[in-house]
């Protein structure tokens, strides 16, 4: 491997991290050399709970194939990454859901939204941040606390999102309190 090899990895991440500070929803949805899919945060409420539940049982004999990230009702869903809209459909589990496709073989998966954004439809580009839809409590999660059940999927199968949401968490907090100066640096 040349010099150039061996520098610009790091290179190519700093300067996607930098300009994830200053553009979060455009850098943040690049996809680097060696990492596969990088995630925007997908929802902007910044007292979003959420805990790494991919693979428990549930009473009915199913797994769960996402994360829940609880935040207040009606607080925006934001596209994950660039891509298309795969699906907007209500289903009687997943309630209001969306379906994105992005590069190379991921889907991220939207459930119980309490609404969909206006005008959005299949075949829609969208961009990293892009308002989607809202939180809710639909399907049957109806009488629970609103959450969006986040999903991403890898040619078809599920993958576990908890550590992609919580990096992309991570990233969006600490932008947030850079551009609030309530950090060291500036």
């Amino acid at each position: 491997m040349d010099r150039w090899g061996k520098l610009q990895t790091p290179l190519v991440v700093a300067v996607a991290l930098l300009g994830g500070i200053i553009a979060p929803n455009v850098a943040l949805a690049m996809a680097l050399p060696g990492d596969e899919f990088v995630l925007t945060f997908p929802q902007l409420d910044p007292d979003t709970k959420f805990l790494s539940e991919y693979g428990v049982s549930k009473p009915d004999g199913r797994t769960h194939r996402g994360v829940d990230m609880f935040a207040s009702r009606g607080s925006e869903v934001v596209a994950g990454a660039d891509g298309f809209v795969q699906k907007v459909q209500q289903g009687s589990r997943a309630g209001l859901y969306i379906v994105l496709t992005h590069a190379d073989g991921y889907e991220s998966w939207y459930l119980h939204l309490g609404s969909f954004a206006d005008g959005i439809e299949v075949g829609d580009p969208v961009a990293a941040g892009d308002v989607i839809g809202y939180v809710g409590s639909t399907g049957n999660a109806a009488g629970t606390s609103p959450h969006t059940h986040f999903e991403i999927h890898r040619n078809g199968r599920p993958i576990d999102p908890y550590p992609f949401l919580r990096a992309s968490f991570e990233r969006w907090v600490l932008s947030q309190q850079i551009e609030a100066g309530e950090t060291p640096f500036r």
